[in-house]
């Protein structure tokens, strides 16, 4: 089935809101006007209620699965109601979070009650990683250009911009391997492919090293053929012993963020192991409730146990997030909102495996699950609507009949 009539136009808005996600932070890098009032958030809010009122109460299609990402924010606010009652509450954080949590439920539970099929999830992809290779570009450039340090383009910040990076490289990267194409085709996926990774690096972000190599291994591994791997990969080791002619790559290795990051950092407390302990103890010191919503970072808990650790660089913040998804549902929203989601991440699992086995083609998407929960023990994207546009994807795919 495809779409039609009105839900066609709400179609074309989708795909300009899913283009707009690697330039959330454009309005802010380009003119200097900082507002919580994006231009993606509002078109986000503008394509749910178009929703909303182009068809009957009953023609809203909401699945048990994704209720479970609904259960997640309302138990949050069982240990938030408590905090506030203690006069424990940040507020400012508590309303900023609940706004956004509000917008990327409200994309993300209505969106699928348009008629979409396979065909259009491949196009909300290759718009996606379109931008994000553009965002990478960008990034390259400040990097050469401008600053040799951490960059994140025109998204919010560089884990952000690393996780996109790494959506995006294992799309294209699949399809290099795995997609009969025109040799061109090839070409510009294999020419994408060395910018997203390039993008990646200058992020700075170690993780993001990890589940882009497991993401590699995965591509490479499935359905392994040695005469059609050696001749991929060989393609591959030509082009960067091209690139080596014009670049010194020991040199640039010194300056990248993500592998100067690695070298310095080396046999030092790691800050993200700091925060995940800290983090467990202020759970158990809140009884196992938790406590709420975008509350850790809160100076009167970042303060009272963050901020007499031995990990310098992480105690003189003034406030940081746990850089762990599942961590930050525990500690903040509580243990019913942490099995609610962890119930989210394995249904979404089970779905894309089955999927997968019958029918290749979306190994894709088993994949790049695997690669964003990987990605989630290492930062805190969970609001992040590059993470919930993923969830879409991930959702879409698990429920619609695949196309030749």
């Amino acid at each position: 089935m495809q779409v039609k009539g009105f839900d066609r136009f709400i179609w074309i808005l989708f795909c300009v809101y899913v283009f707009m996600l690697p330039f959330e932070n454009i309005t802010k890098v380009m003119w200097q006007i900082e507002s919580p009032y994006r231009p993606y958030r509002i078109l986000a809010l503008l394509i749910g209620l178009l929703i909303v009122i182009s068809r009957k109460p009953q023609g809203l299609k909401f699945y048990k699965n994704d209720l479970n990402l609904v259960w997640v924010y309302l138990f949050g606010l069982i240990p938030s109601m408590i905090a506030w009652s203690k006069g424990m509450l940040l507020a400012e954080s508590f309303w900023l979070t609940s706004i956004q949590y509000f917008i990327v439920l409200w994309i993300f539970l209505l969106i699928k009650s348009l008629p979409f099929t396979i065909r259009n999830i491949y196009q909300c992809m290759d718009l996606f990683c379109f931008g994000v290779v553009i965002n990478s570009i960008y990034m390259l450039y400040l990097f050469g250009f401008e600053d040799m340090g951490r960059q994140s383009g025109w998204m919010d910040n560089p884990n952000f911009a690393a996780f996109a990076c790494n959506v995006a490289f294992t799309y294209f990267f699949y399809q290099f391997y795995h997609t009969p194409a025109s040799g061109i085709k090839k070409f510009s996926w294999l020419v994408a492919v060395f910018i997203l990774f390039a993008g990646l690096l200058v992020t700075g972000s170690r993780s993001a090293l990890i589940s882009f190599a497991l993401s590699m291994i995965l591509i490479i591994l499935f359905q392994f053929n040695w005469k059609q791997t050696m001749a991929k990969t060989g393609l591959v080791v030509i082009s960067l012993l091209l690139l080596s002619l014009i670049i010194d790559f020991n040199r640039l290795a010194d300056a990248i963020p993500a592998w100067n990051r690695l070298v310095t950092l080396s046999g030092k407390e790691e800050a993200r192991s700091t925060l995940w302990l800290k983090g467990l103890e202020a759970f158990k010191d809140s009884d196992f409730i938790g406590l709420g919503i975008e509350q850790f970072k809160n100076p009167k808990n970042y303060s009272r146990f963050v901020g007499q650790t031995e990990n310098v660089s992480v105690a003189n913040q003034a406030g940081l997030v746990l850089h762990n998804d599942y961590l930050t549902v525990l500690v903040e929203y509580g243990i019913l909102a942490f099995v609610c989601f962890v119930g989210f991440y394995k249904t979404l699992f089970n779905k894309l495996y089955k999927n997968s086995l019958k029918n290749s083609n979306q190994y894709l998407f088993l994949i790049s699950f695997i690669n964003i929960a990987l990605f989630s023990f290492f930062n805190s994207s969970f609001q992040s609507h590059s993470m919930w546009f993923m969830f879409i994807v991930f959702g879409f795919v698990a429920i619609i009949k695949d196309e030749n």
